[in-house]
């Protein structure tokens, strides 16, 4: 365990060059106005999050590249997400922690990615079921109930997963046929969405040296 003070220097976030700050404060500011922003640090988005909003973290191995992890937030910086896999055994924990530190050093953006297809609950109602499963298990399974699908239940009150391609979904009931075959496009371009947005921020640190401020370069 660490000592108070490298818990505290630790929660202000990594250091950033001044462009990849600048990049991280618009991309923030997104989340105040849309259902989702571009990648930015969990530093800067904290402050600009609604309770019930989800969170999705993008990391940079080869397994990250096709998937994503989702958190909830419900409030006060922290979070509710299901981490702490036991690979034997294919249960997991539902935890509550504090955001920066979950997300040290990592590209995470708002990302309430079914909004436009699903009416989320009310907000209350989002934060009392994830605070609910804290310290249960989540029977955990990559395609067929991973950390979407529980980030999903929290603000839809259903278990669906786009990186997945709601393959098991249809199958649970959770969708129908035909919302089904609605999902593949609607999951090809949430994965474009994804893969964009984690590029753009990558190189917001060389934009500056092209004539395009960070701040300008990003928006809707």
């Amino acid at each position: 365990m660490g000592s108070s003070s490298s818990k505290s220097s630790r929660s202000s976030g990594p250091s950033y060059s001044t462009d990849v700050v600048l990049y991280d404060q618009a991309a923030a500011r997104q989340a105040r106005y849309h259902s989702k922003s571009d990648f930015t640090s969990a530093t800067a988005l904290k402050d600009h999050l609604n309770p019930g909003d989800l969170i999705q973290q993008k990391g940079d191995t080869i397994k990250e590249w096709f998937y994503s992890h989702w958190a909830v937030y419900i409030g006060n910086g922290e979070i509710v997400h299901v981490t702490g896999v036991d690979g034997s055994s294919s249960k997991a924990d539902i935890i509550r922690e504090n955001m920066i530190l979950a997300f040290w050093d990592k590209n995470v953006r708002k990302n309430n990615h079914m909004d436009d297809s699903f009416l989320p609950r009310g907000t209350r109602e989002i934060v009392q079921t994830a605070r609910r499963k804290v310290g249960t298990t989540w029977r955990y399974n990559l395609i067929f109930k991973n950390c979407e699908h529980f980030a999903s239940l929290c603000r839809y009150g259903r278990e669906i997963s786009l990186q997945s391609f709601g393959l098991s979904d249809v199958k649970s009931g959770n969708i129908t046929f035909k919302e089904y075959l609605w999902y593949h496009g609607k999951a090809l371009k949430e994965k474009c969405s994804t893969f964009c947005s984690w590029i753009k921020r990558k190189v917001s640190r060389f934009l500056p040296a092209i004539g395009i401020g960070s701040y300008d370069a990003i928006g809707y």
